[in-house]
C-alpha cells in the first residue's frame, strides 16, 4: 500500500505542472481570481501564485495522498490545500489568523480542446444549433465557429477559472457569448450587436 500510495503521489506531481486557473473565497463572501503556475522537476514542485496585484512565490510544496499542498507569504504564511482530481482542484486555504475559506482551480484549456455543439434560444423565439471547436496555439485558446456551410474564428477567448467567453464576428455585428464550463457541458447567455440576448447551453 505504502509503494502504490509512493506511485501514485510521484504520477500525479507528474502531471500537475502548467496554468491553473484558481478561485478562492474569503470569509466575507468575496471572491478571488488567481493564476497558479507549477513546474515539476522530478520530485521537486515549484510555481507562483498572482493575481492583478502582483506574483509572489509558492513554497513548500508537496504531494500527500492526492493533494496538493503549499504555502505562501503574504502577510504572513497562508496554507493552501487541495485535492487534484484529472483537470479539477478543490480545497480550501487557511490564513495566519486561522480563518479559512474555499479554494478551486480548473486547468480548462487542456479539458476545452474539442468540439462543441451550441444551442441558442433567440427571445423572440425560434433556436440557433451550431458547432464550434476550441484549441490551444502557442499558449492561448484560439477557434472556429461551423455553420451554414462558413468557418468563423472566434474573437477574444477567455478562460477565467471554469468562464469560458468569446466573440463571434457576424454582418450585422459581434455576438458575445459568456459560459460556465461544467465537466462535458457548458450554461450560460448571449449578447448581439442589438442587446438582443439569450440562454445557450453547449455539449
Amino acid at each position: 500500500m505504502l509503494i502504490g500510495s509512493l506511485l501514485a503521489g510521484a504520477a500525479l506531481a507528474a502531471g500537475i505542472g502548467g496554468k491553473w486557473d484558481v478561485r478562492a473565497q474569503t470569509p466575507s463572501g468575496r471572491e478571488m481570481k488567481l493564476e497558479l503556475n507549477l513546474k515539476q522537476e522530478a520530485e521537486k514542485i515549484t510555481g507562483t501564485l498572482g493575481s492583478e496585484r502582483g506574483t509572489v512565490d509558492i513554497s513548500e510544496a508537496r504531494i500527500e495522498g492526492g493533494e496538493l499542498l503549499f504555502k505562501i507569504a503574504v502577510d504572513g504564511a497562508y496554507t493552501i490545500k487541495l485535492t487534484v482530481s484529472g483537470e479539477m482542484m478543490k480545497g480550501t486555504w487557511t490564513a495566519p489568523d486561522g480563518s479559512t475559506g474555499p479554494v478551486t482551480a480548473a486547468r480548462a484549456s487542456a479539458a476545452l480542446a474539442g468540439k462543441w455543439k451550441l444551442n441558442a434560444k433567440r427571445p423572440q423565439g425560434g433556436e440557433y444549433n451550431a458547432e464550434f471547436e476550441i484549441r490551444e496555439e502557442a499558449g492561448k485558446l484560439a477557434g472556429t465557429l461551423l455553420a451554414d456551410g462558413a468557418a468563423l474564428p472566434l474573437q477574444d477567448v477567455k478562460i477565467e477559472g471554469q468562464d469560458l467567453s468569446f466573440k463571434i464576428a457576424a454582418p450585422n455585428g459581434a455576438y458575445a457569448l459568456k459560459l460556465t464550463v461544467a465537466e462535458n457541458a457548458m450554461k450560460g447567455s448571449f449578447t448581439g450587436p442589438d442587446s438582443e440576448a439569450g440562454p445557450v447551453t453547449v455539449t
